[in-house]
């Protein structure tokens, strides 16, 4: 379902829900299925395209940061290709953190 419409410009086809609270940040994955997102609720969201215009929380970051998370930026691993890494993460928030995860596809599997 579009939300504005689709022969203007540019239009919104999707919204993603889920924080509690403010979002600061949001950073493409290397590869484009997966968005990240930053929040004052001192959570990160991994959301993974589903669908062409759908968009599912496949997991969530906590406990990593006490304060507000302003800032996520995803890179790439250049020693690692394997088709289920997703390359590095790195968050910065108000506890003046800078924390980087290594994020791979098939450990998700076992959180969910």
């Amino acid at each position: 379902m579009y939300l504005d419409d689709p022969s203007e410009d540019w239009f919104c086809f999707a919204t993603l829900s889920g924080h509690d609270s403010t979002v600061w940040s949001v950073a493409w994955s290397p590869r484009g299925s997966y968005i990240a997102s930053a929040s004052d609720d001192r959570t990160i969201r991994i959301w993974k395209r589903v669908e062409e215009h759908k968009w599912e929380c496949v997991l969530v970051l906590e406990g990593q940061h006490s304060r507000t998370i302003y800032s996520v930026s995803w890179g790439v691993n250049p020693q690692d290709s394997r088709e289920e890494s997703l390359g590095w993460l790195a968050s910065a928030g108000g506890d003046g953190k800078v924390n980087v995860w290594e994020l791979e596809v098939r450990f998700w599997f076992f959180i969910l």
